[in-house]
């Protein structure tokens, strides 16, 4: 068995898989498709896609929303394997082709998107099972339509799309993967310098805490990065598939495109250690108004307490004590210390 293992996110983070669960929600679609035809329709089970599989042509069964049961157990008897071994397969976090799938190929894919409601990365794990003619894609979250560019592409025929192998799907499919984070990194982006903004006018806890969010974000971003890099490594070197020179192309330009992803992520984890540097540059400087102020109010007092000192002495003989004009010369020397201290002070930009 050929094996990689799969780093995934913690459950508190938004960076989290899916979890399998018993519903009537599943939708399950079936492209059809050679260089003559097109079809495509809904069906409601999955016994409907099986008898087009080794007949010719592409088959193309999406399968999006929560798992149920009754799929898997269908899934299970389509590969000639126990459920319980196919679960174990589809939990397993890796991409495998062994002989427990026997020709079968399974491809795990995180694709990230950046929620408006929750102002943030989410990440929803779909899978890929390759059979002969047949491509599976199993999407765990049916309010993403993560593939209707390559549905689109296959119904106009767009770069003659239907006149491609298996092969060139299955990259097809990876490479809108590709093009959501490139999608979902953009807004983030625009999240992060909303952030700084506010850091630099208003520094808080909060947003503190809300960098600090950034930066466990980006850490999940790299490990998927890393693990969709390695799986397409991975898929160019499968033996048992014969890729067209038109797909080998495909490849190339998607490990180009992990690498540039991969760049973006190693910019915005920069832009967020600065980030962390303004607020506590921010935090600095705000700290060192304050003594400043401080600093200088000590300073403005120090005179008149001096003096105030003195005449608080109790020594008897003390001729000040004594004069009728006394107690205002004090007062006015004082406010006079004080107010040739402040022009001092404002001459030297002080404040």
């Amino acid at each position: 068995m050929i094996k990689k293992s799969k780093k995934s996110a913690s459950d508190k983070n938004p960076l989290s898989r899916i979890i399998h669960v018993d519903s009537q929600d599943t939708k399950i679609d079936l492209t059809y498709y050679d260089e003559f035809k097109f079809e495509e329709k809904e069906v409601s089970n999955l016994e409907e896609c099986f008898p087009l599989v080794g007949k010719g042509g592409i088959v193309w069964i999406n399968i999006s929303g929560p798992f149920r049961r009754n799929i898997l157990e269908s899934l299970a008897v389509f590969f000639g394997i126990q459920p319980a071994e196919l679960q174990e397969v589809l939990d397993s976090e890796t991409y495998v082709t062994s002989e427990l799938f026997r020709a079968n190929t399974y491809i795990p894919l995180n694709v990230i998107q950046f929620s408006d409601e929750i102002n943030d990365i989410v990440n929803i794990e779909i899978d890929l099972i390759l059979r002969s003619n047949c491509v599976i894609s199993i999407c765990k979250n049916a309010s993403w339509k993560i593939f209707e560019p390559v549905r689109d592409k296959i119904r106009s025929n767009k770069d003659s799309i239907r006149q491609t192998a298996i092969d060139y799907l299955t990259c097809s499919l990876i490479d809108t993967v590709l093009d959501n984070y490139f999608i979902a990194l953009e807004k983030f982006g625009k999240k992060i310098k909303h952030i700084e903004e506010n850091i630099i006018k208003k520094p808080s806890s909060e947003t503190l805490e809300e960098v600090h969010g950034l930066k466990r974000t980006i850490i999940h971003l790299r490990n998927n990065v890393s693990f969709l890099k390695d799986t397409i490594n991975w898929f160019h070197g499968i033996k048992s598939i014969s890729f067209t020179d038109r797909t080998k192309i495909l490849l190339s330009e998607l490990l180009d495109g992990t690498n540039r992803i991969f760049d973006r992520v190693h910019t915005l984890q920069e832009i967020v250690s600065a980030i962390l540097e303004i607020y506590l540059s921010s935090i600095t400087y705000r700290t060192n108004e304050a003594v400043r102020t401080l600093t200088i109010i000590s300073t403005i007092f120090m005179p008149p307490t001096f003096i105030v000192g003195i005449y608080g002495m109790n020594f008897k003989y003390m001729p000040e004590l004594d004069w009728q004009f006394g107690y205002p010369l004090t007062m006015f020397f004082i406010f006079l210390v004080i107010f040739l201290m402040l022009i001092y002070f404002k001459t030297k930009k002080l404040f």
